[in-house]
């Protein structure tokens, strides 16, 4: 092997160290990004729940108020005999026809 072999040789050598050494800086990279990653919505879908558990007891306590108040609201209206909520929502999405629109 002559001298400039040898050379080529060394300096092929000293490319393949330089390559692996940048192959295993973008391998412990893509790693740690995919851990931060994975920490990032661990995070955050934890909060998520977190805040529905302190949250929750009000939102059921909001809903029994919805219902009593609605209920309440059913109870008097159906006593007077004028058409309960349900009635009133299911009239107010209905769609009219030409001819209903034009009688009233």
């Amino acid at each position: 092997m002559d001298d400039h072999d040898r050379q080529l040789l060394n300096k092929t050598y000293e490319l393949l160290k330089e390559n692996t050494r940048m192959t295993a800086k973008l391998y412990r990279a893509e790693k740690s990004s995919r851990i931060f990653r994975m920490l990032y919505w661990v995070i955050i879908i934890g909060s998520m729940l977190g805040a529905y558990y302190y949250i929750e007891p009000y939102l059921q306590k909001m809903g029994a108020v919805y219902t009593d108040g609605n209920n309440l609201f059913n109870s008097i209206n159906g006593a007077s005999g004028t058409p309960t909520t349900q009635d009133a929502v299911k009239g107010f999405f209905t769609p009219k026809t030409p001819a209903e629109t034009t009688t009233q």
